[in-house]
């Protein structure tokens, strides 16, 4: 399978037709917080991987986990999902996805999201404006917090072990 990144309209295309036909945009209040997501979910890892080459050309924040399947047919399913608002932000800006209920799934779940923005620069919240003190901070803080991850994840494999 190829996917002609070196043009940004057909690599839009592809992936609005991804989330169109295989995937799922859903939103839901858990207690104070709201958990907002654009997933996909396939057998066909090449083909999230090619999605998550597709995400990166565009500035869309998203992750990929693996998981073993409920048949033996389906081993295992690769999942891409799209968590943060400011990613979920700019899918709605640079993907043209067709399908109308997920257009207005999509729309309803930004349209109560708080801070999209930085209270500083104004850049999306994934961007990082040099000399704002504001963004330094919270990619600051996003450092400490992807470390902090990583140590409890090596923590958890080890315990494994």
């Amino acid at each position: 399978m190829t996917t002609p990144l070196a043009n940004p309209d057909v690599a839009r295309g592809w992936l609005a037709a991804l989330i169109d036909g295989e995937g799922c945009v859903y939103w839901r209040r858990v207690g104070a917080h709201t958990v907002r997501v654009i997933t996909i979910t396939s057998t066909d890892r090449e083909l999230i991987d090619r999605a998550l080459e597709v995400c990166a050309l565009f500035g869309i924040d998203c992750s990929v986990s693996g998981r073993d399947g409920a048949t033996p047919r389906h081993r295992y399913r690769w999942t891409l999902d799209i968590r943060r608002a400011a990613a979920m932000q700019r899918v709605l800006d640079e993907i043209p996805i067709q399908h109308s209920g997920k257009l207005q799934r999509l729309r309803e779940s930004l349209s109560f999201a708080r801070g999209l923005h930085c209270a500083g620069c104004g850049a999306l919240h994934d961007e990082q404006t040099a000399g704002c003190r504001n963004c330094s901070v919270r990619h600051r803080l996003r450092g400490y917090q992807a470390a902090f991850r990583a140590r409890r994840a090596a923590r958890a494999a080890a315990a494994e072990a």
